[in-house]
This record gives structure tokens, C-alpha cells and sequence, in this order.
């Protein structure tokens, strides 16, 4: 009986190291493929999240705007329809008196004594 000989054969060779130079070549497209997806300037992943933040922070900003708002035109209409309340805000913010009218200031001062 005539022993096979089991070495692989010139192109059995050749055809097992294009299969190897094929599943490198795909694995490095792949791995290129995932990093351009991850970093692409305007379109990775990343950019996303920093975009994505940035939507978050503008949506929160703008929610306190509105209520800032809101709170501006409640105090536009008292001035326009609660004389009481201009009456208020001129004695208390601005000093205002009317006419013939005198300010008593009762707070105790500290003084220092002379000895």
C-alpha cells in the first residue's frame, strides 16, 4: 500500500493564505468601518451625544425663559391695573412719598459711647 502524501499542494497553499489575506483585509474594513462610525465629524456617534446634550440644554433653557415670561407679564399687569401695588413697589423700592407726607425712621443705630 502506497502511503498519500498529506503536505498541501502548491495552490491548496496559496488559496489558504488569499482566504487569511481576505478575512484580515475584512476584519480591518469592519474595525475602520466602526471607528469612522464612532468619530465621523458631524455624523459619529459621539457627535450625536454632544449634539443630543446640547438639545437638552437649549430645550431647559427655553422652558425658563417661558416661565420668566410668564412671570414678567403677570408683573406688567399689575403695574398697568393694581394702583395698590405701584403705590407698593415706588414706597418700598424707589422712596417715593406723596406730597406732604414725612418718613420716621425708629431703627436702632449702634453708637459707640464715649468714655
Amino acid at each position: 500500500m502506497a502511503m498519500k502524501n498529506k503536505r498541501p499542494r502548491p495552490h491548496q497553499k496559496a488559496a489558504a493564505q488569499e482566504k487569511t489575506r481576505v478575512k484580515k483585509a475584512v476584519v480591518i474594513i469592519v474595525f475602520l468601518a466602526f471607528l469612522w462610525l464612532l468619530f465621523a465629524p458631524g455624523l459619529g456617534i459621539v457627535s450625536y451625544m454632544k449634539k443630543k446634550s446640547e438639545l437638552r440644554r437649549v430645550q431647559n433653557e427655553a422652558i425658563q425663559l417661558e416661565e420668566a415670561n410668564v412671570q414678567l407679564q403677570e408683573d406688567i399687569d399689575k403695574l398697568l391695573r393694581d394702583p395698590l401695588y405701584l403705590e407698593n413697589l415706588g414706597r418700598e423700592k424707589y422712596d417715593l412719598l406723596k406730597p406732604n407726607e414725612k418718613v420716621y425712621d425708629f431703627s436702632r443705630k449702634s453708637k459707640k459711647r464715649k468714655k
